[in-house]
Order: C-alpha cells, then sequence, then structure tokens
C-alpha cells in the first residue's frame, strides 16, 4: 500500500470525498461501486468494486462457446479493456493497452460492426468485426466483440452472440 498524502475528514454525515486524482487514476465515477475491508490491523481499505472480475470464469466459457460455434476469435471488452478471451492463445491481450480509436468505436454502447480498426496502442494491424453489448439494469456492462471480417458475419451469428448476451445478463439479474 502506498500513502497518497491525502487526507480527508468524514462529514456529519458520514460521508468522505475520494479526490479527484485519485478517481481518475482508477477510473472511479459517479455511480460506482466501492467496497469496504477492514484488515487485521483495523486500517479501512477501499476497492473499487468490479462486478466484471466476480463473472471472469462465467464470461470466459461464453467466450470459449463462442468461439467454437462461429469459429472466429471473441473477447469481452468492459471497463476500457479486454477482461477475457475465449483461449489461451489470446490471452496476452489481456495485458494489451487498447487503441483510442477502438475506444471511441466501443464508446456506441449499441450493437455495431467496424472495419479496419486498430485496437491494441502498440500493434498497427486493424480488425474488422462486431460489437454486441451486455446490458445491466439499463447500463452498458461490457460488450462480446467478434473479430471476423463484416462480408463473413451471418444473421445466425449474430443472433447467437445476442443468445449468449441475454443468457449473461439473465444470470446476472438473479
Amino acid at each position: 500500500m502506498k500513502a497518497t498524502g491525502v487526507v480527508r475528514r468524514i462529514d456529519r454525515l458520514g460521508r468522505i470525498v475520494v479526490p479527484k486524482e485519485i478517481r481518475k487514476v482508477l477510473q472511479i465515477h459517479e455511480g460506482s461501486a466501492i467496497e469496504f475491508f477492514v484488515d487485521d490491523k483495523n486500517q479501512i481499505i477501499l476497492k473499487k468494486f468490479s462486478r466484471v472480475k466476480e463473472e471472469n470464469k462465467n464470461i470466459k466459457a461464453k467466450c470459449s462457446l463462442l468461439e467454437e460455434l462461429l469459429h472466429v476469435n471473441v473477447f469481452f471488452y468492459a471497463e476500457e479493456a479486454i477482461v477475457e478471451t475465449g483461449n489461451d492463445e489470446n490471452s496476452h491481450w489481456l495485458d494489451e493497452n487498447l487503441s483510442t480509436s477502438f475506444l471511441k468505436t466501443m464508446e456506441v454502447y449499441r450493437e455495431t460492426g467496424f472495419a479496419d480498426v486498430q485496437i491494441f496502442s502498440n500493434n498497427a494491424s486493424t480488425y474488422q468485426g462486431s460489437i454486441v453489448p451486455v446490458i445491466l439494469d439499463g447500463e452498458f456492462f461490457g460488450a462480446f466483440v467478434v473479430l471476423k471480417s463484416l462480408s463473413e458475419i451471418k444473421e445466425s451469428d449474430l443472433q447467437q452472440v445476442q443468445l449468449i448476451c441475454k443468457l449473461l445478463e439473465k444470470e446476472l439479474t438473479q
């Protein structure tokens, strides 16, 4: 744990303001969930809560299933990163920085296709594919990204991805 040098007082309603610099670095926005922990030294530890990380195994299984069904590479995007891939060969994608152009493509938050988009900032290769979002309680939770030429994606392929999205949405709301 590293000290930030920032001290905040608790107001009369028990609230603490998280400094802007920390919110920016940790990508904490209004409405973000924060977990509270107390360690054995009675120190309070705040941690950004990530529902996506709790669901990694489930998301990986769904990415793998989509890869088997569609015979393409699939990954799951959430929290401005690739959080899961369908196979171990592409697991290095989890550590890659995403390009600005890809992040802008992902800001659409609806089902859409893309062509000739650079996904990784350190790799000039461009990709084609489809983005199928997972919406939870009216909010963008993440999206399955299917890397396949737009001309090769059939309506039945998209229907399978949509079905997996609906299944994940249902599982997450139970």
